[in-house]
């Protein structure tokens, strides 16, 4: 399986699918197999992308945040899950795999802020700089087994990170990889076609 594609046709051999129960991550991989960006709020690409889904709603087992369970009983055979699954991959890599789709697929980045209001902003800010040090962030995503945009510190990783092409893809995969962005009023774009996917 190398694609959203080959994903949607498992049910047609008679294995078990599940997606993620959230509105955009789903929508998403019917925005991005129809090579619209995840940001979108034209209501054409939505509904093209809200149609996609619901096409293929019948062979989906289940919309859950609870898939990992799922996969390593056997119940389901693939499902729509972030970098974290990597954990369980490096547990059991003769029957797990984690896979970045060819068309592409949504990232994430995790973000610490101080806020205005902190009323220990130097301790706050002395923690920052501890932990973007290259050992510390090193550290960090060993523990996590998901990637790190501090370039010193992928250098520090453990050759099984560092050159993992799930945790650290080359160029041509992360340019086909979206971050959402907040989208303000055009949301409710997105409610809506959540809720006909979930109800039709």
């Amino acid at each position: 399986m190398s694609s959203w594609e080959d994903f949607f046709e498992l049910p047609a051999e008679g294995k078990n699918i599940a997606m993620l129960d959230d509105m955009r991550e789903v929508i998403s991989v019917g925005l991005i197999t129809n090579g619209t960006s995840v940001n979108t709020t034209d209501r054409d690409d939505i509904q093209a992308a809200q149609d996609y889904i619901i096409k293929q709603k019948n062979n989906i087992s289940a919309f859950t945040y609870d898939s990992i369970p799922m996969v390593q009983s056997g119940d389901i055979v693939a499902a729509q899950w972030y970098v974290g699954a990597m954990l369980y991959v490096f547990d059991n890599p003769n029957e797990l795999a984690y896979i970045i789709p060819e068309e592409g697929a949504t990232m994430y980045q995790e973000n610490m802020c101080i806020l205005k209001s902190a009323p220990n902003k130097d301790n706050a800010k002395k923690f920052l700089e501890f932990f973007t040090q290259p050992e510390i962030a090193a550290l960090n995503t060993s523990q996590q087994t998901n990637g790190t945009m501090n370039t010193k510190a992928i250098e520090l990783l453990p050759e099984s990170l560092r050159n993992n092409p799930s945790i650290n893809p080359p160029e041509d995969v992360k340019n086909k990889l979206q971050l959402f962005k907040e989208l303000g009023q055009g949301i409710r774009l997105y409610d809506r076609a959540w809720t006909r996917i979930r109800t039709s």
